[in-house]
């Protein structure tokens, strides 16, 4: 039986993929979101904007029971890699940043994935266990 995660607790540990400094952007608004509302979360991007944003995966903690990737398939390569290796459950795919590939390699990992909701948008309205 697999482990049940409340993504939404305030102890789930986050990593957020393409955290930028522009506020208009997907990935700074659910960092910011998240960070502000006390939640555990980490961030992921070009610009170390943030002590809690980091800008090389081996920086990373391998601790994250969630992680959210807000970048597009393209530029996924290396994080995807990193994810297979990492601890992290449940993978939630911002539209835009989903990859058939990368879902098939990461379910093949036995990683959980979340796609086609906007974490934002609908997860936070939707208090669920996956």
């Amino acid at each position: 039986m697999e482990e049940s995660i409340d993504i939404y607790s305030k102890n789930t540990r986050i990593i957020v993929f393409g955290v930028s400094r522009d506020p208009s952007k997907f990935g700074h608004k659910i960092f910011y979101t998240l960070m502000v509302d006390g939640y555990n979360v980490d961030g992921f991007g070009r610009e170390k904007i943030n002590p809690r944003v980091y800008t090389d995966l081996r920086e990373l903690r391998n601790q994250y029971d969630l992680a959210i990737i807000v970048i597009p398939p393209s530029s996924q390569r290396e994080i995807i890699e990193w994810l297979v290796k990492s601890d992290v459950k449940v993978v939630w795919f911002q539209p835009g940043s989903e990859s058939d590939d990368n879902i098939e390699t990461l379910q093949r990992a036995g990683k959980r994935v979340v796609r086609g909701l906007c974490y934002i948008r609908d997860g936070l309205k939707i208090s669920f266990r996956i």
